[in-house]
């Protein structure tokens, strides 16, 4: 195979064309689900939910940190598209290594061979969940960093012939390794192919015990880490997700204790999630590909057995892991797969076109540019509307009007967290709008022992004046979450008085909200006054005040008092009405 010195060309045609297409699709506002916990997070340096992330927070604090005059979101949303960006480049070379040290690719030269790795890079970077990555600020973006990092030192140490070359790579697979850990925990599924490849390797410092000792120490120093998240919990940051000052729960944070209830439940949810993995492999990767991954994993069987071991272990462990998670937003657990198909796609390509050579005259490579190309685009057109979020502005405006719509120092109990709490977390947070309101997540209060830490920060005067009722919760709570004997009714119960006593202790003393989900949950005796997207509660004595109430419905803003006989009607109302408002906010933007 000829050489080639213009390496850099396939970095520069790579850089521009995946963070040209990146940028247009990226978002310039808050993301649904966790993106304005992350961001106030890092921007507050604290703790975030599990598995805390440290890693992921200390370098979004360090983006805080720069001059740049842009909205703070964007910088954050920015930063995730250069992670998933740089986790493309790294690919990009880790594909184009193995390539070379397949017998087959001896019969093209590294032109072509480098053009078939950009191609596939390509194709990969405009797969849906790939390409979803880079949007937002999510942990994942960092994370497929993390694991084309571990691709990449993995396949030197498999194909590395010089026993100090292949341990210098080997510690730089356990530091990177740790650190990736730091990240995300589901860096565990990587363990068994990289232990494969460390138990078959036939390098003499195997056999030595100081060497393997320095490759646990560089693996201990990358997942030190986590270090952050009791030290940074003992200074009580704005947020402390799990409270993780203690043993305990240090290792409940960073095992995900609270979310072990979705996994392993049982076949049915395994033969749904991996149907679902199956048929959303054709927004993955344009369908005709799949012939060439075929292809190139019978190519891998009979010239490379080693590689198509360690490749299938990456995938299956990957796929029986995520398949018993029984989660809605699943796909980001299957990103190594995603990389192994595009690995296993590339070979089966170079064998294409070491096919085409015996029937095409001249040059082969305006071929392979032109087919790759091609793909390129369709992969492009095929997932560009799934992906893009460059006018989605519906979690900040929904949280932002909600909060302003609130009178001073309200408490406001929801479930909403796409909508209302995690934006509202950055609002707050970060743009420092309205930090007089309390919002309350209604799931962590109901399933948090250390959620009560938070809310005595918040709200100092409304624990004090429900700690009876918080106490004797909390005893029942923390029999359910040690796994110790508990009575359903007990707990229910005590959940219930310390419900009421936080809505009449608030509504007496501020203004007490609810969103329409929750309000049947709360004391019957009290009035409700629809306010917005909201539900206000009062006192059942409280017949004096005036309310503001503001509806959307048909395009007319109209104000208007609505009595409790036609709560039901307004519940109905509100549902469309919150649609229609989703749908004219992001039409007028």
């Amino acid at each position: 195979m000829k050489n080639n010195q213009y390496g850099w060309i396939y970095f520069l045609f790579l850089s521009c064309t995946i963070g040209s297409v990146y940028s247009i699709t990226l978002n310039r506002s808050i993301g649904f689900t966790d993106s304005g916990e992350l961001a106030a997070v890092a921007y507050t340096l604290s703790i975030a939910h599990p598995t805390g992330y440290p890693i992921f927070t200390l370098l979004c604090r360090l983006v805080a940190m720069s001059p740049l005059s842009t909205k703070l979101i964007v910088q954050y949303n920015i930063f995730a598209m250069v992670m998933t960006l740089s986790s493309m480049l790294v690919f990009y070379c880790a594909l184009e290594y193995v390539l070379t040290k397949i017998e087959i690719t001896k019969k093209i030269t590294r032109t072509q061979v480098r053009t078939i790795a950009c191609g596939t890079t390509v194709v990969l970077a405009f797969s849906t969940t790939v390409w979803s990555q880079s949007v937002n600020i999510e942990v994942y973006s960092l994370h497929l960093l993390f694991l084309a990092l571990l691709l990449y030192s993995v396949f030197k140490v498999l194909f590395s012939d010089d026993d100090v070359q292949s341990y210098r790579w080997m510690c730089f697979t356990s530091y990177t390794l740790g650190l990736s850990f730091g990240n995300h925990m589901t860096t565990v599924l990587t363990l068994p192919a990289i232990l494969f490849v460390w138990f078959t390797t036939k390098q003499t410092w195997k056999s030595y015990i100081l060497p393997n000792v320095v490759l646990l120490g560089f693996f201990l120093i990358g997942v030190s880490v986590y270090c952050y998240l009791p030290v940074r919990g003992q200074h009580s940051p704005p947020l402390v997700w799990g409270d993780p000052t203690t043993i305990e729960q240090l290792l409940w944070h960073i095992s995900g204790k609270q979310y072990r209830i979705w996994m392993f439940e049982g076949w049915d949810v395994a033969r749904r999630q991996l149907v679902r993995y199956f048929s959303s492999l054709g927004s993955e990767f344009v369908f005709p590909l799949f012939i060439f991954v075929l292809w190139g994993g019978s190519v891998l069987w009979r010239h490379s057995r080693k590689l198509f071991w360690i490749l299938l272990l990456f995938f299956l462990t990957t796929i029986l892991y995520a398949i018993n998670y029984s989660i809605f937003d699943i796909e980001s657990y299957f990103l190594l797969s995603y990389y192994v198909i595009a690995i296993i796609l590339s070979i089966g390509l170079v064998k294409f076109f070491i096919f085409l050579t015996c029937y095409i005259r001249g040059s082969v490579y305006i071929h392979v540019v032109g087919f790759l190309l091609l793909f390129a685009f369709l992969q492009v057109m095929n997932n560009i509307d799934m992906v893009r979020e460059n006018s989605q502005f519906e979690a900040e405006m929904f949280a932002r009007e909600t909060l302003q719509s609130l009178p001073e120092n309200a408490v406001v109990l929801t479930g909403l967290w796409d909508y209302l709490v995690s934006p509202a977390l950055y609002l707050q947070h970060v743009e420092g709008i309205r930090k007089d309101v309390v919002i309350l997540d209604y799931h962590l209060l109901k399933n948090r022992s250390w959620y009560f830490i938070q809310l005595r920060n918040l709200a100092p005067w409304l624990y004090e004046r429900c700690s009876t009722n918080i106490d004797a919760f909390l005893g029942e709570l923390s029999k359910f979450e040690h796994n110790e004997p508990y009575n359903p009714l007990e707990i229910q119960t005590k959940w219930e008085n310390m419900l009421h006593c936080i809505a009449d202790q608030s509504s007496r003393n501020c203004s007490f909200f609810v969103d329409l989900r929750l309000h049947n949950e709360l004391p019957q005796t009290m009035r409700r006054i629809p306010w917005g997207a909201m539900i206000r509660l009062v006192p059942p004595e409280d017949t004096t005040s005036q309310y503001r109430i503001i509806q959307y419905l048909k395009g007319v803003k109209s104000s208007k008092h609505i009595v409790s006989r036609d709560l039901d009607h307004y519940r109905r109302s509100m549902v469309l009405w919150t649609e229609q408002w989703i749908a004219k906010s992001s039409a007028k933007k």
